[in-house]
């Protein structure tokens, strides 16, 4: 019973870490932006499947850089960041969410054909963000221009057609995901606004600025993505990219990762009605182990290296299982010394039988076999009560019944030898023998022939 109780106990235990949704925290901002609006929706989609045991609980933040600050402070299990400013100290790539170009577009007609060429101009920032500014110092200072000689302008989205036909800018930035309807809706807006196809300022040197940093990437824009007739851009051209990454913790079980790594990829073409960016969501470069590596977890799924339930736990099975053993072990040497025990206990009272025993056929008295039953009804009911407790096996007790018996059967046999000798004890020592008289003379006995 006590094996089979722990036995179910192991099993129950496993069960809860099988059973049990696993809740993770993902760290995401700021409120109201598509990254938010793809996680809620992601926890959406995983809180309607009763089946799988993941769940999702969003810690909203201002921006990428305090989303990687609650999971470096241990707040949050996975963070939605951004690779050029804001990558976690203690996060490791899950999947990339979505990829913004650097796009710099100037009025047609313009003069601006390269990043040089900005130089003393005003540039009209589309999302002035503080990432977006430490990315165009970043790249301004990669061609020897000092950020404070580029005017900066902050616009926004639905005002770039009156910027640019009220000549407040020479010039916009934008950084945003390239095949999106909102990088298209500013290309239309400066060419509509200046009356005529815009410039898009090729990035030359964009391969190698990637490789010298990391946290950005050489990106290709392509004839005819932003659509238009004729269509835009004429010819294709290169630019700068960076990435919003979901990344989880150093320290995130690696199957962990690994199931909620599926869930995403799996679940991404059903977020698509519902986001903007589901349907950018891909791989990461599984290659890059140096600025932006990738969680063991999610390369593991990436790789078909998942580990199953059995693979994740054969450990545990095994040090449960030698440790179930060693208490089978254990149990069975408690079992063999009670029962040793047991028998000594018993092989104890038969001694003492024995001992009384061999005091009967030697008493000289009735008062001394008189003490000695006594000390017989005496063990047989401390036999009683240890048979009634289960604490006399059959066989110790057949011994002490068998013993018990000798032994009484020595004491009525003792009685009575002692009675005997106590009768003859008061007997007469001279024996005497009756009077004989004379007695009269027998007549004898004749036989005569019958004639």
């Amino acid at each position: 019973m006590p094996v089979a109780a722990l036995a179910a106990g192991l099993v129950v235990w496993c069960l809860r870490f099988v059973v049990q949704p696993t809740e993770l925290r993902v760290a995401v901002g700021p409120e109201g932006s598509a990254d938010v609006k793809l996680v809620s929706e992601l926890a959406s989609q995983l809180a309607r499947d009763e089946n799988h045991g993941l769940r999702l609980t969003l810690v909203k933040t201002n921006d990428a850089k305090a989303s990687a600050a609650e999971l470096d402070a241990g707040r949050a299990d996975l963070a939605v960041v951004r690779s050029d400013v804001s990558m976690s100290e203690t996060g490791l790539t899950v999947a990339v969410l979505h990829r913004n170009a650097v796009i710099f577009l100037a009025p047609h007609g313009s003069r601006v054909h390269k990043i040089t060429d900005l130089d003393k101009k005003r540039l009209g920032i589309i999302r002035a963000t503080p990432e977006n500014a430490h990315l165009l110092g970043d790249l301004l200072a990669e061609y020897g221009l000092d950020p404070p000689a580029v005017t900066q302008v902050s616009l926004d989205p639905d005002g770039v057609a009156s910027a640019i036909a009220d000549k407040r800018v020479d010039a916009v930035m934008a950084v945003a995901p390239p095949s999106g309807n909102f990088m298209r809706n500013i290309v239309t807006q400066i060419a509509q606004a200046s009356h005529g196809e815009p410039v898009f300022v090729d990035v030359k040197e964009a391969e190698a600025i990637a490789q010298r940093k990391p946290v950005y990437e050489s990106h290709e824009i392509v004839n005819g993505l932003f659509g238009g007739n004729p269509p835009r851009p004429k010819d294709s051209f290169n630019t700068m990219a960076i990435t919003y990454r979901l990344v989880a913790s150093r320290s995130l079980e690696d199957y962990v990762v690994s199931d909620f790594t599926r869930r995403l990829f799996t679940l991404r073409m059903a977020l698509s009605p519902g986001s903007a960016l589901a349907d950018r969501i891909e791989k990461p470069d599984t290659d890059n182990e140096t600025a932006l590596p990738v969680h063991p977890g999610a390369e593991a799924y990436f790789d078909g290296n998942e580990k199953s339930f059995l693979d994740r736990y054969d450990d545990w099975f095994y040090l449960g299982a030698m440790g179930i053993s060693g208490l089978i072990s254990g149990l069975a040497a408690l079992i063999a010394s009670a029962r040793a025990w047991i028998r000594r206990g018993t092989l104890s009272a038969i001694d003492e039988l024995i001992h009384i025993q061999m005091k009967a056929r030697e008493a000289t008295d009735q008062a001394a076999l008189d003490e000695a039953e006594a000390a017989v009804t005496s063990l047989s009911i401390s036999t009683l009560r240890h048979a009634r407790d289960g604490r006399i096996d059959d066989s110790g007790l057949a011994a002490l019944s068998l013993a018990m018996d000798e032994c009484r059967q020595t004491i009525a046999d003792r009685r009575l030898r002692l009675s005997s000798l106590g009768e003859k004890s008061t007997a007469p020592s001279v024996i005497v023998l009756p009077k004989v008289t004379k007695s009269e003379p027998v007549a004898r006995l004749s036989f005569r022939r019958s004639p």
